[in-house]
């Protein structure tokens, strides 16, 4: 009862109502950069790993050597609705950089930002080069990883600033299907327990609700483990020898160097001033749960540079 009321208390007027005003200007952003990427949806020909997906999809199973079944099954709809032709298959991958804008826009509004941060926070999405590029315009796992992280932060931030501990059960959703659509989301899931671990919120993992989260997304991904199993866990030896033959090594100066080619040197500064608001606020209340997504970054990257994982999507 204590927890419920403190948490209501940090709950800002922004964080609780919403703007039609900038709805719709939010709104703007996300339909005119769905409407400009699609109109370029047909300009040279098929990406490579495009035929490879489309390939993929006509043999529909629970893995795949270089990568989890979700994707493909999406893929797989789309062909038997709207065909192969490039516009039906990159759809999908412009919904999802549209979405994207939309749910940052709602993760600063959520934070306590105004209209000013939540359209700064929407444009910064929409012109992030890794959302215009590779992973917003072709069709691949890519699109789809990015969302679901945005889906996993904002159920996150309900979570540890609003005290909603019952939607750890929709976080093991959105962990399940992000496994099943591409490895990186463990790197968020491992961020996630490192930020509760160093911070106050480690209670989270005497409750319930952390734990029935963790069984639903164990037993969304346990068809996909069990093909692995059954496969000699062919996708783990892929993995190996990527990380170890592939990826070009990097310093870690290097590795976060790069960072700005994916998110744009503008949206880097205003990531970069935000993890420094999240560990300010936090230190200073430490009930509100803000701590915890400063310390996410951080450990994500240090296991990511650790296993020589790609700093370019």
């Amino acid at each position: 009862m204590t927890g419920d009321v403190a948490a209501s208390s940090l709950r800002s007027p922004a964080s609780r109502t919403v703007d039609p005003v900038t709805t719709a200007l939010v709104a703007a952003i996300a339909l005119l950069r769905l409407a400009l990427t699609a109109a370029v949806h047909d300009r040279y020909g098929y990406f490579r790993d495009e035929l490879y997906y489309i390939a993929c999809s006509r043999h529909l199973a629970w893995g795949y050597v270089d990568h989890p079944p979700l994707s493909i099954a999406v893929l797989a709809v789309v062909r038997r609705l709207f065909g192969e032709s490039l516009h039906a298959i990159r759809f999908p991958a412009a919904l999802t950089g549209s979405v994207l804008v939309f749910l940052t826009a709602a993760m600063a509004r959520r934070l306590g930002g105004g209209r000013f941060a939540q359209v700064t926070a929407a444009l910064a999405a929409a012109l992030a080069p890794v959302v215009l590029g590779n992973a917003g315009r072709y069709f691949s796992m890519n699109a789809f990883d990015l969302l679901l992280w945005a889906c996993g932060a904002y159920v996150l931030i309900l979570i540890l600033k609003e005290g909603r501990e019952r939607l750890w059960v929709l976080y093991g959703v959105i962990a399940g299907l992000g496994l099943l659509n591409k490895y990186s989301m463990l790197f968020f899931g491992v961020g996630t327990l490192a930020g509760l671990v160093c911070t106050a919120r480690r209670r989270d993992l005497k409750g319930r609700w952390i734990w029935i989260g963790g069984l639903v997304a164990a037993l969304l991904v346990l068809p996909h483990a069990l093909w692995e199993w059954r496969n000699g866990f062919p996708s783990a030896e892929f993995i190996h020898n990527a990380s170890t033959y592939k990826n070009a090594p990097l310093s870690p100066a290097g590795f976060l160097l790069q960072q700005p080619l994916e998110t744009g040197l503008g949206q880097a500064f205003l990531w970069f001033l935000g993890i420094g608001f999240l560990a300010v606020q936090g230190w200073r209340s430490r009930a509100n749960g803000l701590l915890a997504f400063a310390v996410m970054y951080p450990v994500v990257a240090a296991v990511m540079i650790h296993g020589n994982a790609k700093a370019i999507t």
